[in-house]
């Protein structure tokens, strides 16, 4: 997973036999990423993982605000790319919390993607979209 990083490049990598979901954000406050030319295959559901990862998708984004180009998804048990956009509410240290709208971020792009033989969506938006 990738976890509070921005602007960073994943490329050209093959990913095969994932148990749970294959690349995906963390804590959904990440931005900025390129996702380009990767291949995920056989990505699947298994008991014994997290909640999350029992319907898991080959990417899993809580944040928009990332691109996904020429990328390659082949045989997932649930979604090919799943755009998870909440309300997320992280406890600072001073014992407060903080709300951030993932899905009232602008969207960074989806170019040129395949995807097929996935067991519900190959794409999917849930459970809404609504950028400022």
């Amino acid at each position: 997973g990738i976890h509070r990083s921005n602007y960073v490049t994943i490329e050209n990598n093959v990913i095969y036999d994932i148990a749970g979901h294959g690349i995906h954000l963390n804590d959904g406050r990440e931005i900025g990423n390129v996702f380009r030319g990767n291949l995920l295959v056989w990505v699947r559901a298994r008991s014994g993982l997290t909640t999350a990862d029992l319907a898991p998708a080959a990417f899993w984004l809580i944040n928009p605000n990332n691109t996904l180009e020429h990328n390659a998804v082949v045989g997932c048990t649930h979604y090919g790319y799943w755009y998870q956009l909440l309300l997320i509410t992280y406890e600072l240290s001073n014992n407060t919390t903080e709300e951030y709208y993932s899905y009232k971020q602008p969207f960074g792009g989806f170019y040129n993607n395949s995807v097929h033989s996935t067991g519900l969506h190959g794409v999917r938006i849930y459970p809404q979209y609504a950028p400022t």
